[in-house]
């Protein structure tokens, strides 16, 4: 659960950082044209930008809650959920707007959530106390 965990929080920051400065990139440019019209700073554009930031914070929850969880912390599996969760919310209605992104990060917050929610409890990593 931990490696799971700790590499779909990493694929959430990486590629939601490349979506991120692809976006900034075309509206600084203004050239790349979108439905035929240049990128703009606009309401388009702040959507965009607004939904890969919020991805980059569910991926760098999802970070550090691994983390959390490799040492033990039984309250990081919820956190790991609910972040999944929130995850799967944001990104599941995308389906039909974007299948090609939106199918992979529905599949890896689903994947998430089934793998975090089925691991056993009593298998979770125990830190070690002296």
């Amino acid at each position: 659960a931990v490696w799971w965990t700790s590499f779909v929080g990493f694929v959430f920051v990486v590629m939601m950082l490349a979506h991120s400065i692809d976006i900034a990139q075309n509206a600084i440019r203004g050239n790349m044209p979108v439905r035929g019209e240049a990128w703009t700073y606009d309401w388009r554009f702040y959507s965009l930008q607004l939904f890969g930031a919020v991805l980059i914070w569910f991926g760098g929850k999802l970070l550090v809650a691994a983390a959390r969880l490799s040492h033990g912390e039984a309250a990081a599996r919820r956190e790991i959920l609910r972040s999944a969760f929130i995850v799967l919310v944001i990104v599941a209605p995308l389906i039909p707007i974007h299948g090609f992104f939106a199918y992979p990060l529905t599949g890896l917050a689903t994947l998430t959530l089934v793998v975090v929610g089925f691991a056993a409890r009593d298998r979770m990593p125990v830190a070690v106390t002296a």
